[in-house]
């Protein structure tokens, strides 16, 4: 994998503002949904799932409950929540392997502000 990684966002359709994102790599992200018999392992960073506390795609990123997977995503298996992020998520934000001033404090808070 590249040392670059990007965010990928899943909003529902219709529901609400929360947003659930996992980090990837852009160029085999771009592969994988050309072609999803590529291995996950080979595209996402790992196979966590992340939301934050306001909702958005900013802020404090906390790993969601097995209940609100399920509610969003019909599952809480990590691999198929992945999967459905992967395949129907917003490529949104590329980081570089250089961590930014937040990143260094707290591996879980994204963005600029310190």
């Amino acid at each position: 994998m590249s040392s670059s990684a990007t965010r990928i966002v899943y909003k529902e359709p219709g529901k609400g503002t929360e947003a659930f994102y996992i980090f990837a790599d852009p160029e085999m992200a771009s592969k994988w949904r050309k072609d999803s018999s590529i291995p996950l392992a080979q595209v996402v960073s790992s196979f966590n799932v992340y939301t934050t506390d306001n909702g958005g795609v900013t802020g404090l990123a906390s790993a969601p409950s097995k209940g609100v997977l399920e509610d969003t995503f019909g599952t809480s298996n990590d691999d198929e929540v992945c999967r459905i992020i992967l395949e129907k998520g917003e490529i949104n934000g590329q980081l570089t392997g250089v961590p930014s001033r937040d990143e260094t404090k707290d591996p879980f808070t994204m963005g600029n502000r310190g």
